[in-house]
C-alpha cells in the first residue's frame, strides 16, 4: 500500500514538472518571438530611415541641378532675346524709310545673325534617378512631375537640333549664293570687281537680298519661339521646385 502512494506521489511530482517546463519552453520561444519582432522593426525603421535620408538626399541635388539649369536656360533666353531685338530694330527701319538696296544690304550685314547655342537640356540627377530605379523614393507627386518635365527636355533637344541643322544648311546655301564675307571682300577688291561675272546683276542681287531676308526673318520667328518654350520649361521647374521645398519642410 504505501508503495502504491509513493507512485502516485512520484507521478504527480513528473506531472507537475512537466507542466512547468512546458510552460517554461512557452516563454522561451515568446521571448524569442518577440525578439526577433522587436529586431525586425528596428530592422525596417533603420531601412526607412536610409531610404528617407536617400531621398532628401536626391531632392536637394535636384535643388541644385534646377539652380545651374536655370541659369543656363536664362541665359539661353537673353541671347535668342538679343536676336529677336536686332531683327526688329532693322525691320522698325525699314517700314519708317524707303531704304535703297544698299541701305538694306548693310543693314541686315549688320544684324551680324549668327546661330544660338546647341543647349542640351537635362537634369543630371533625374538621369541618375532613372538608371539606378531610385526614382521609386521620390513622392508621386513629384516623381510624374519630373517624368513630364524629362520628356519636355527631350522634345526642346529635338527642336534645338532641328533647328540648328537648318540655319546651317539656310547659311551655306546663302554662301553659295555671295552672302559670306569673302564675298564682300571680293567686291571691295577693285581688281577683283573688274572680273564679276555677268550673273552678278541686279536682279541676281535683288533675289539674294530676299533669300537673305527671308532666312532672318525665320530666325527671327525660331528665336521668339525658343524664348516662349524656355518660358515654360522656367515655369515648369518651379513648379517642382516649390514641391520639393515643401517635402524638405515637413
Amino acid at each position: 500500500m504505501l508503495n502504491f502512494i509513493r507512485k502516485i506521489r512520484y507521478n504527480l511530482m513528473e506531472k507537475g514538472k512537466t507542466s512547468r517546463y512546458f510552460k517554461y519552453a512557452i516563454g522561451e520561444i515568446l521571448l524569442v518571438v518577440i525578439g526577433i519582432l522587436i529586431a525586425l522593426q528596428i530592422n525596417n525603421w533603420n531601412e526607412n530611415r536610409k531610404e528617407q535620408l536617400k531621398r532628401e538626399s536626391y531632392l536637394k541635388l535636384l535643388l541644385e541641378d534646377f539652380k545651374q539649369e536655370a541659369v543656363n536656360i536664362n541665359g539661353y533666353i537673353e541671347e535668342s532675346k538679343e536676336i529677336v531685338s536686332k531683327y526688329e530694330v532693322y525691320e522698325e527701319k525699314f517700314r519708317q524709310s524707303d531704304m535703297s538696296f544698299q541701305e538694306i544690304s548693310r543693314a541686315l550685314a549688320a544684324i551680324k545673325i549668327q546661330n544660338t547655342t546647341t543647349a542640351v537640356y537635362g537634369i543630371n540627377t533625374i538621369e541618375i534617378l532613372k538608371s539606378t530605379g531610385d526614382i521609386r523614393l521620390i513622392t508621386d507627386e513629384i516623381r510624374n512631375k519630373l517624368v513630364e518635365l524629362n520628356r519636355y527636355q527631350e522634345y526642346l533637344n529635338v527642336i534645338s537640333k532641328r533647328n540648328r541643322n537648318n540655319f546651317d544648311a539656310e547659311m551655306n546655301g546663302l554662301a553659295q549664293l555671295g552672302w559670306t564675307s569673302i564675298a564682300k571682300r571680293f567686291n571691295q577688291n577693285k581688281n577683283l570687281a573688274k572680273i564679276k561675272p555677268k550673273i552678278i546683276t541686279e536682279d541676281y542681287l535683288f533675289k539674294l537680298l530676299l533669300a537673305v531676308e527671308a532666312m532672318f526673318q525665320i530666325k527671327y520667328l525660331q528665336d521668339n519661339n525658343r524664348i516662349e518654350l524656355l518660358g515654360k520649361l522656367l515655369e515648369d521647374m518651379t513648379v517642382i521646385e516649390k514641391l520639393i521645398n515643401n517635402e524638405l519642410e515637413e
